[in-house]
């Protein structure tokens, strides 16, 4: 057993064996029917099996929320893992992806 002083405090290193930093994306959503919202997450799934530096086999879609015209949903990714800079240059392209994506679907998407 291990006091909990002892397991609280102590540090966690998993000596580079973490290959993938997660990222939640929380989206609202207008959308008109069962059709648009199955179209989107298609396109979705297209967007993270096209990625190079997306572990596409352990993302997924939670949906928190459908109502009649708005959709809440978080799309949960995994990254490649590399420095805290490309993390965050990588996670703007994906931003510009799905807004694309949201274009192209005549949808309004935004940041929840």
């Amino acid at each position: 057993m291990v006091p909990n002083n002892t397991f609280l405090s102590s540090i966690l290193d998993n000596y580079g064996r973490a290959h993938y930093a997660a990222y939640a994306v929380p989206l609202t959503s207008s959308q008109k029917g069962k059709l648009e919202v199955t179209r989107f997450l298609e396109g979705y799934r297209a967007l993270i099996k096209e990625s190079p530096h997306i572990e596409d086999e352990k993302c997924h879609v939670t949906v928190k929320r459908l109502d009649v015209g708005k959709m809440e949903i978080e799309l949960h990714i995994f990254f490649t893992k590399t420095d805290d800079q490309d993390k965050v240059v990588r996670i703007h392209a994906f931003w510009q992806d799905i807004l694309q994506l949201a274009k192209q679907q005549k949808l309004s998407v935004g940041y929840s």
